[in-house]
């Protein structure tokens, strides 16, 4: 009987210390990845230990990823990685992070999991990074870039890693036909939807916008190098323009990002070192409106 005690006990006790451990980076980083679009912006960065916040001044780099993709590359295994990084011969005296070591980093960071296996780390090659030397694990609403290598005479004890948030006010999904009508701007600009179409008044006169819900833009004509730079922007100004649910206009150097049916907002790019609301909202002025 005595026996049977304890050996209930000694359960009891794994038990508890099993409810205590950190959790494995698999398969909550691969379901998080294969979302139909998450869209993350960088907010800081580990190297060496320390963290640096991304400046608030500064348009955040900015990661789309589409089932098990980033928007525009191809993934790679850590052992394909690898391979393309042993043969670029401009690597000096590079140092490989052991499993400790980036568990360690990934400590550091606070992330909350650890990897099981170099292989839980998912690479993306792409035009401009053709031999990716670092790894991307999700949890949550954050995706954290970990440097698989160091380089030079000085071996870093901990890898550098980037930390990257999925945030900012979504705008809600809207029909073109319910924004027909008369918008103000708390600056006194007035615009007007007819139709698909945004008009407003220029210093050449009136100029107009086509209205497009991102929901009906085909996906590789819509993640082009100036559309991330716009969600890079709107992401500064703590926006989350998602492909389902935003519908805008712009006219090249400002997106006029409808909210709701009542709100819209005008994100520029010319703004610099934006204050916490930075942006001016449109409301509309509702009115009966005649045929």
């Amino acid at each position: 009987m005595k026996k049977w005690a304890v050996l209930s006990f000694a359960f009891i006790i794994v038990g508890l210390a099993g409810c205590h451990s950190t959790p494995s980076a698999q398969p909550a980083s691969r379901q998080a990845l294969n979302h139909a679009e998450t869209i993350w912006h960088d907010i800081g960065s580990w190297t060496a230990g320390k963290y640096t916040a991304q400046a608030a001044s500064v348009a955040p780099t900015v990661v789309v990823t589409r089932h098990g993709l980033a928007v525009g590359s191809t993934a790679l295994t850590y052992a394909q990685a690898k391979t393309a990084i042993r043969t670029q011969t401009s690597l000096v005296k590079p140092h490989w992070f052991t499993l400790k070591q980036l568990n360690a980093g990934l400590a550091k960071a606070k992330a909350g999991f650890v990897l099981k296996q170099l292989t839980d780390l998912t690479f993306y090659r792409t035009a401009v990074t053709p031999v990716p030397t670092t790894g991307f694990v999700a949890r949550g609403k954050r995706l954290y870039a970990i440097e698989i290598l160091a380089t030079g005479d000085t071996a870093a004890k901990l890898p550098a890693i980037t930390v990257y948030a999925s945030a900012g006010r979504q705008p809600q999904r809207v029909a073109t036909s319910d924004l027909a009508g008369r918008w103000v701007g708390a600056d006194g600009r007035q615009l007007r939807v007819i139709g698909d179409k945004l008009y407003q008044n220029a210093t050449l006169g009136a100029s107009r916008q086509l209205i497009q819900p991102l929901r009906k833009v085909a996906v590789d004509q819509l993640y082009s190098a100036t559309y991330l730079q716009h969600l890079a922007v709107a992401a500064q100004r703590g926006y989350r323009l998602t492909r389902a649910t935003t519908t805008l206009a712009t006219d090249g150097s400002t997106l006029y990002v409808f909210l709701s049916k009542q709100r819209m907002v005008g994100i520029s790019s010319a703004a610099a070192s934006p204050s916490p609301k930075p942006i001016v909202a449109k409301i509309p002025v509702r009115s009966k409106q005649t045929s």
